[in-house]
């Protein structure tokens, strides 16, 4: 199972990427031109998305670059992995990209945590963090009970 992590994009920025394909394939009807071919250029850039995927039946992961369902970037094998994180997105610093009743799914490794899933769901973000920990054979280290009244 592969479990795919990207970072949040902001609404405004998808709209903007949308309008400016609309014109890309609007122009395209009067021919290639450099202003069309700086649309489309521009839409790409921000559509483009930084992620991480982890693929736990060979035990390796990556970070990526990510448009749209498409992911580039080279698989690492997951050595020395210490424990799964659940943290709560209202207890970090740069939260700013997560909503706050998020729930991030993390993985410790080698002095480096990576996040590998995220969701509002309290009972996915167990089930997710008990499957890698099962696969990976490590503990799991649940920040968000102290937070739980």
């Amino acid at each position: 199972m592969i479990y795919s992590y990207i970072k949040p994009k902001k609404k405004k920025k998808k709209v903007l990427a949308i309008l400016l394909l609309v014109n890309f394939f609007l122009r395209l009807s009067e021919g290639p031109n450099w202003r069309s071919i700086l649309y489309f250029t521009i839409a790409v850039v921000l559509l483009t998305a930084e992620g991480v995927q982890l693929d736990l039946v060979q035990k390796r992961y990556r970070k990526t670059i990510a448009i749209s369902n498409f992911h580039f970037g080279k698989w690492h094998s997951l050595v020395n992995v210490e424990k799964v994180i659940i943290e709560s997105a209202k207890n970090m610093a740069n939260r700013g990209e997560h909503k706050v009743n998020d729930l991030l799914v993390q993985l410790s490794f080698d002095n480096q945590i990576i996040r590998v899933y995220s969701t509002e769901n309290h009972s996915y973000a167990h089930n997710t963090a008990t499957e890698i920990s099962t696969a990976l054979n490590v503990s799991i280290d649940d920040k968000t009970i102290e937070n739980v009244i």
